[in-house]
């Protein structure tokens, strides 16, 4: 299937298969994961046709879609075009949808602000400042399970852009220890943030 080819790595032969498979599963999926399968391709190939592709789903997610995760794709397909008012639409839209799972989604919106030359919303940035004191005792509580989202990377990310360097350096060491409990426990996880 499509679905296992993506999975092993073939993403060419999931490219087609998917492409193929129109009718047989439910529409919202074949998009997610035709979409990702174009992402993966676009990565391998820098062929401009397949972000072309992913972005046309996307859209078309959009228009129905509560999923953050799409307007977070937008944001970041766009961000990477240049069009900064999309991705910056884009970004806060995956924030309004999910304030409280996904660091990412403030670091798109801060990150997408600045390049714009825009001034950092302060109250933006102190509701981000609060948020990462508390995922930074989320993290110290020993929820170590946390390590398998990318919450760690952001957390680690967003006191760097604002340039609290013993911060950062703080939830960088927390990370790395509940990592290792977490390998310890479980083993290791199969993909992780870098």
């Amino acid at each position: 299937t499509g679905r296992a080819a993506l999975a092993d790595g073939n993403v060419e032969l999931a490219v087609s298969r998917l492409e193929q498979a129109k009718s047989l599963i439910f529409q919202r999926d074949l998009d997610n994961i035709l979409a990702l399968a174009y992402k993966e391709e676009f990565e391998k190939t820098h062929d401009l046709i397949y972000l072309e592709k992913e972005k046309t789903l996307l859209l078309i997610d959009a228009i129905s879609s509560i999923d953050p995760v799409v307007f977070s794709r937008l944001a970041e397909i766009y961000e990477s075009q240049l069009a900064l008012g999309k991705a910056a639409n884009y970004a806060t839209e995956a924030l309004r949808l999910d304030p409280a799972n996904n660091l990412k989604y403030y670091y798109q919106v801060l990150t997408i602000q600045r390049k714009r030359g825009e001034a950092i919303d302060q109250k933006l940035k102190a509701k981000t400042l609060a948020i990462l004191a508390g995922y930074k005792d989320f993290l110290r509580s020993n929820r170590h399970t946390t390590v398998l989202t990318n919450n760690p990377e952001y957390a680690s990310k967003l006191y760097g852009f604002f340039g609290l360097a013993s911060e950062k350096k703080e939830i960088d060491k927390i990370w790395l220890e509940e990592l290792l409990k977490f390998t310890v426990k479980y083993g290791a996880p199969r993909a992780m943030s870098p």
